[in-house]
């Protein structure tokens, strides 16, 4: 009886011991990472885990006046019916028999999408509770934004050439010094930054990855100068969040103003914003613009985005906002280096996605998690923004997006 007593005490004791070890291993690893890192990023990590969204609503931010003068595009009487039996043609893979374009834009989480051709607005639909008026997060399409104002910034001489060494603008980086690299390296993603996926806080490996750090760290500044190599610039891609940080820090420092400021002044007045916008933070006491995944404006005016790199860097009023040299270069296939994650159709160069095959210059398009993409066709004068709560199943939306544009470019102009 005594021997059967304690078995029953073992069996019962050993699982709370385990339970109470795992307690004090989780404990002593937020007390680590909060020492390392400060609590209020481990309380972001805890709390948040993951981007969401609504992150527009959790994280504070600069705001960006809208234009004294908005761009209205003129609407086309019959273009939903043109969009609806072009997209019938080319999703026939992504949609259930006999769905219509509405009924799939709701059922894939869709949030808006909008199609304009030749500078008239085809279709303009919101789904799953948004409308014209909601703000919608960019999350990574904001990357490519930031790769127009830094051509803005070059072509008024606040920053130089493109090949000019990333040291020479943030000196006080010292994973910059000495490393060759270029604004180019980092607006390819080819710096060649070594990368943390995942550090270890005994006895087991905690989320502290310098992918978690980019995007939750309330100094991002910080992060960005932590940077240190591990190849050669040019030699290897990776897509590294801290490189749009770096430029965003360049820009500070060029421009003397907000990273939003800038967006204000140099494009988001001048392309005719409808709507006020807003840059996410990474903290009130930091306030530095969340390079990375920040924007929050309406769909109507991220289009407008997309057809001042469709129209060659010149607003629908006629200014000039950025060289044509510049959204060259954008839409130009950039060669394939170690670490490339796609496949040969596609490329990437300035901040921006692009297809390397079909019509010159080529398609681009600028994109983010939950499936944010904005394809621009400047060979089919096209420009079609998708954004939502997430990619709904769809397997591809840059691919999706791409042959809608291809069967509207063959249909009644």
């Amino acid at each position: 009886m005594i021997q059967k007593r304690s078995v029953i005490l073992r069996a019962a004791v050993v699982p709370l011991l385990a339970c109470g070890l795992l307690a004090l291993a989780i404990a002593a690893d937020l007390w680590a990472a909060a020492v390392v890192y400060g609590p209020e990023y481990v309380w972001r990590v805890v709390a948040w885990r993951d981007p969401s969204p609504h992150d527009d609503a959790r994280f504070p931010v600069r705001h960006i006046a809208a234009s004294a003068q908005p761009v209205h595009f003129p609407a086309v009487p019959d273009g939903s019916a043109l969009v609806r039996a072009a997209f019938a043609h080319v999703a026939s893979a992504e949609t259930q028999p006999g769905e219509i374009l509405e009924n799939f834009l709701a059922r894939t989480q869709t949030t808006s999408m909008l199609v304009l051709r030749d500078g008239h607005l085809l279709y303009e639909g919101y789904f799953n509770g948004h409308q014209r008026d909601t703000a919608q997060g960019s999350f990574s399409m904001a990357k490519s934004v930031t790769s127009l104002l830094i051509g803005a910034a070059i072509v008024e001489n606040k920053l130089p050439s493109i090949d000019t060494p990333a040291q020479d603008l943030l000196p006080d980086v010292k994973g910059l010094c000495g490393s060759k690299i270029s604004l180019r390296n980092l607006l390819d993603m080819t710096s060649g930054f070594a990368i943390d996926k995942g550090r270890l806080f005994w006895p087991f490996r905690g989320p502290w990855t310098d992918y978690k750090l980019m995007y939750f760290a309330p100094d991002l500044r910080a992060v960005a100068a932590a940077v240190r190599s591990e190849y050669r610039p040019g030699t290897h891609f990776l897509y590294d969040d801290r490189n749009p940080m770096l430029l965003g820090m360049m820009l500070e420092g060029a421009t003397h103003a907000h990273v939003a400021t800038w967006l204000e002044r140099r494009l988001w007045q001048p392309i005719g914003a409808e709507f006020s916008a807003s840059w996410s933070l990474d903290s009130q006491a930091n306030g530095f613009e969340k390079m990375e995944s920040g924007i929050n404006a309406r769909p109507i005016d991220f289009l407008k985005i997309g057809q001042l790199v469709l129209r060659g860097g010149v607003a629908e009023n006629g200014q000039r906002l950025l060289p044509e040299s510049w959204i060259e270069q954008v839409t130009t296939p950039t060669p394939h280096v170690a670490g490339w994650p796609r496949g040969d159709d596609f490329f990437y160069g300035l901040l921006w996605w692009g297809f390397t095959t079909g019509n010159e210059p080529q398609d681009v398009f600028a994109e983010g998690i939950f499936g944010q993409v904005m394809l621009v066709s400047r060979a089919k004068g096209i420009v079609v923004l998708r954004t939502g709560n997430g990619d709904g199943g769809v397997a591809s939306w840059p691919l999706l997006l791409r042959a809608l544009a291809n069967a509207l470019s063959g249909s009644e102009r």
